[in-house]
């Protein structure tokens, strides 16, 4: 019997609600796969490994292989694989994992609409490296593949509701729009059955290609059904 998968929209910080669920639905013997915006790098280190810490320990009590890929919210170099815990992996972009018999690439980063806030400083909340580094000569072929933004067909596609950041920052809308295009070319390359990514904080799923896409909302927890 194969053990389960489940995938986690962003929790930008925030473990409780799915340390909750683990609790609230007896979850365990399983793989857990976030989308990105974990909120890694945004608290003061030691605070950080020590939460980090904590929720690794709860984690493995349930046999829980937590991996995560990086969101447009989270410091890189936690990425870099220099942060080791036994029940917690934070994935190099286009790494490649065999799990419960699927194949399943991760390719993280996003443009933040945010990135000109005041509030956002370069190094400490803000990162130039956090965008999504499109290479197509890494993309291999797989079953799922997991990114933090989406392709142009699946998701929000209207301005209007980040009109007031575009207008603050002159090329922002031209690069998200970018942005998705080398997502709908990333799943062209991969040719994925299954695609699954956040950012967006909304649920959302369509179907091109073969390819079904869906949007994670804010911790939602959605488990993989095998096909």
């Amino acid at each position: 019997m194969n053990n389960a998968i489940y995938v986690l929209g962003d929790i930008h910080g925030n473990w409780n609600p799915l340390l909750t669920k683990i609790d609230e639905y007896d979850i365990r013997d399983c793989t857990i796969i976030c989308v990105g915006d974990i909120g890694l790098g945004f608290k003061d280190f030691e605070d950080q490994e020590y939460e980090l810490t904590a929720v690794n320990q709860k984690l493995r009590k349930r046999r829980i292989k937590f991996l995560g890929i990086r969101g447009n919210h989270d410091d890189p170099h936690y990425f870099d694989g220099g942060y080791d815990f036994s029940n917690m992996e934070f994935l190099r972009d286009y790494a490649v994992k065999k799990i419960e018999g699927r194949t399943f690439q991760f390719v993280g980063g996003a443009v933040s609409v945010d990135r000109t806030w005041e509030k956002r400083v370069e190094g400490s909340s803000y990162w130039k490296d956090e965008v999504f580094d499109y290479n197509p000569d890494k993309f291999v072929k797989c079953d799922v593949l997991i990114t933090h933004s989406a392709p142009s067909w699946n998701g929000p596609a209207d301005r209007d509701p980040i009109s007031s950041w575009c207008d603050n920052d002159k090329t922002l809308w031209a690069e998200l729009k970018l942005e998705r295009l080398a997502h709908s070319r990333a799943i062209f390359h991969c040719k994925p059955s299954r695609h699954y990514c956040g950012h967006f904080h909304v649920s959302s799923t369509a179907e091109r290609d073969g390819c079904v896409s869906r949007i994670l909302d804010i911790d939602e927890l959605l488990e993989i059904t095998h096909h």
